[in-house]
């Protein structure tokens, strides 16, 4: 097996810190428009 290659951990870093903002947006969003709409989300 081949080590990984800095441009590979640069693209994976890269991914992985996208995936998080998008998962904290989300989060974020989810918990704004839970309050109203609770039950929706239940169902």
């Amino acid at each position: 097996m081949k080590w990984v290659t800095p441009q590979a951990v640069e693209m994976i870093r890269e991914e992985v810190i996208r995936i998080l903002l998008v998962v904290l947006m989300v989060s974020a969003t989810a918990i704004r428009v839970a309050r109203p709409s609770f039950l929706l989300f239940t169902v």
